[in-house]
């Protein structure tokens, strides 16, 4: 079965999970932009709850065009904003040290649509996460896929709306004490409090 999903910035756990069954994903590309999901966005622990970064776009978030010419607003310092929050919340983290170095130098890349960032992030963390994937973009748009064939995660997993079903996995996080436990938040949650293993609680849970 191959994935449908589409461009994630530091996509959530549950992403990465499905991966190790389903190593085979198609982003899609041919969709008309949409402000909802995590297409510019993604989701961190903070000492109050979830902390929400977003990507500023050309247009803003009334943008009308295909995801695929999205272009990101670099006349804001958003790259540099990005990964001083990050440090912030997680430097106190077991592996945030162990990241550091290569997650800052990715930070310095600039690029000019939204699709090649996203996409920059996601083989960051597959090759964090010792991740063998085959990526393909979507040729068209399809509003429905053969179900038998395909796991359409688009617009999938949005936090406010986890599905009760899913075995989203767990494990101790920074502020869990103060916030409780947040679940299926961004793939950097996990690999800054587990590191290396992360791949194993991906697998196992």
């Amino acid at each position: 079965m191959d994935i449908i999903i589409d461009y994630q910035y530091f996509g959530n756990v549950i992403l990465y999970k499905n991966l190790y069954k389903f190593p085979n994903i198609y982003f899609e590309q041919y969709e008309s932009y949409q402000k909802s999901g995590f297409r510019n966005k993604m989701i961190l622990a903070s000492p109050t709850g979830p902390q929400l970064l977003s990507i500023p776009i050309l247009g803003g978030r009334g943008v009308k065009m295909k995801t695929a010419n999205v272009q990101i607003d670099n006349r804001v310092k958003w790259q540099s904003n990005h990964i001083k929050t990050i440090s912030n919340l997680y430097n106190r983290s077991p592996w945030y040290e162990y990241y550091k170095t290569e997650l800052e130098n990715l930070y310095k890349q600039k690029f000019e649509l939204l699709i090649q960032w996203d996409l920059a992030c996601f083989q960051w963390a597959c090759l964090k996460l010792k991740l063998d994937v085959i990526v393909a973009e979507t040729l068209s748009f399809e509003l429905h896929y053969d179900s038998g064939q395909y796991l359409d995660c688009r617009n999938y997993g949005v936090t406010k709306n986890l599905d009760p079903e899913i075995n989203y996995p767990v494990y101790p996080q920074v502020f869990e004490e103060k916030t409780g436990f947040l679940s299926n938040i961004s793939i950097l949650d996990l690999l800054f409090c587990e590191g290396p293993n992360a791949a194993k609680i991906l697998q196992m849970q």
